[in-house]
């Protein structure tokens, strides 16, 4: 899970608004796209393969996979097409307000990059939207083609070059920052500003050797202009450095110190731990965000408190599923990964349960919240959450595809055979690809029905899905087992028996 929410002065890369911007991502349903892309584009269709891609990256943006596979597919269509830019059809897949709006702005701004090879403005605002919902290694990704894009035009401007610094400082690869800074102090050797800049942050590039991502992953490390770091001296720069990050945090710490409830400082002080990266600084702002919260009652301190905590879980559990991967065999570490895994989801559904609290009539909250509780198996709530969602755009294919699994899981087959229908129909009519989850879960729902009332139309019906999803993707979960057990049943009520 990721929260949304950051500022940016970025054209075309703010965060969300300051409710709804609960983002969960979902894996799974980004494989069915993934998959179906990657089947399409086999066929030649590019156009059609990058906007698949790209509704793939929005159920999880934090793919390199699909991030990789949609720039290709894009240079392939974009190549065939002999024009730049995407087609207004594939436009209008993105950008809506039915969908999280940094998402889709990271969206746009990607077909617009991925369909304008070598254009170095669209790909600094693919960037900058990347670093603006916390997309750090996506960033990285595309910051490096935009410094290539950079190198290769003789006309490149120094705030295009600044531009690419800052969205780089901004996801903590500081290597990166620092080429950028330099390139563009070769267009400018009198800002002196820029220079002092550049020595702070040539030594924060070679203390995080490569960086700090949310996600765990590290960035391709190592600073590439030899000379320029030969001409530094480390380790003078290391301790002025320090120096600096220390006094900065110094200040901030005895100016919240001396006005503790004053939200000004609380945030300038949470910032400094943060910016000085370790996990003691990001207990430290925790803290200091939650006495913010139960001295102020301003729900910010408690939602950045969330977030955090949120991140903190994320990361044990990263560890946990490392340390189980090395031992698949060790008893010990698969508990502590399960054990990680139920904590992780415990305080997801506490912050979003506040955030839901303190935003009533939000219904994107209700539909995070209503899965959060399907997924703890909480079914009950998670009707009650999602009847209300359903009427918001935003969300409506989603929560209904939820809720019909909800109501199947205790016991409503036919509410839930009506909804799950109201769903993949809903998705039909969008004119987006029929997610192959959504039908499998209508399959068992009428599977669970033909058994419970001997019904041949309902069996007869799961048998058409079952072929359905086996000719689009033969090893889908456990298609071929469930597709045996409907024929046998279609045979039996035949039978009579």
């Amino acid at each position: 899970m990721a929260l949304f929410g950051k500022k940016s002065t970025d054209d075309g890369a703010q965060s969300a608004p300051a409710t709804g911007d609960v983002y969960l991502s979902e894996p799974d349903k980004a494989a069915s796209f993934f998959e179906h892309a990657r089947t399409v584009g086999q066929t030649g269709n590019y156009e059609y393969a990058t906007t698949l891609w790209l509704q793939g990256l929005r159920k999880d943006p934090s793919s390199m996979t699909g991030l990789e596979s949609f720039y290709t597919s894009a240079a392939r269509f974009a190549a065939e097409r002999g024009k730049p830019g995407p087609t207004k059809d594939q436009a209008r897949n993105f950008g809506g307000k039915d969908f999280h709006k940094g998402v889709e702005r990271y969206l746009l701004a990607l077909l617009d990059f991925g369909t304008r090879s070598g254009d170095i403005n669209a790909a600094i605002r693919a960037m900058a939207a990347a670093s603006a919902i916390d997309q750090a290694e996506a960033a990285y990704w595309i910051g490096e083609r935009a410094l290539n894009f950079a190198a290769q035009d003789p006309k490149v401007k120094k705030d295009q070059l600044l531009k690419i610094k800052e969205a780089a400082e901004r996801v903590g690869a500081f290597d990166m920052a620092v080429k950028a800074g330099e390139f563009a102090l070769s267009k400018d050797r009198t800002d002196a500003k820029l220079a002092d800049e550049l020595r702070n942050l040539s030594a924060q590039a070679t203390m995080s050797a490569g960086g700090y991502t949310e996600q765990g992953s590290s960035f391709r490390t190592s600073v590439r202009d030899a000379a320029k770091q030969q001409a530094l001296n480390e380790g003078e720069s290391v301790v002025k450095s320090v120096d600096a990050a220390q006094r900065v945090l110094n200040a901030a710490r005895e100016d919240y110190e001396s006005r503790p409830t004053d939200r000004h400082a609380v945030s300038r002080y949470v910032r400094a731990l943060l910016e000085n990266e370790n996990e003691a600084n990001e207990a430290t702002a925790i803290d200091v965000l939650d006495r913010a919260y139960n001295d102020t009652q301003e729900y910010q301190f408690r939602k950045e408190k969330g977030r955090l905590q949120i991140r903190q879980a994320k990361r044990a559990e990263r560890r946990a599923a490392s340390d189980c991967q090395a031992d698949p065999t060790n008893k010990d570490k698969a508990e502590a990964l399960r054990g990680a895994q139920q904590t992780r989801q415990n305080i997801e559904l506490e912050v979003v349960e506040a955030h839901a609290e303190a935003y009533p009539t939000d219904l994107g909250l209700k539909f995070e919240l209503g899965k959060l509780y399907y997924n703890a198996g909480r079914d009950k709530q998670a009707i009650t959450l999602l009847q209300q969602a359903v009427k918001d755009a935003k969300n409506r294919i989603d929560a209904l595809d939820y809720l019909g699994r909800a109501f199947n899981r205790i016991g409503f087959v036919d509410e839930s055979i009506s909804v799950l229908r109201q769903a993949i129909e809903a998705e039909r009519s969008s004119g987006t690809h029929v997610a192959l989850d959504r039908q499998y879960a209508l399959m068992c729902a009428l599977m669970t029905k033909a058994e419970n009332d001997r019904d041949t139309e309902a069996i007869n019906e799961a048998a058409q899905l079952a072929s359905a999803i086996a000719m689009e993707q033969l090893d889908y979960q456990d298609i071929l087992e469930r597709r045996q057990a409907i024929q046998d049943l279609q045979k039996k009520l035949r039978d009579g028996g």
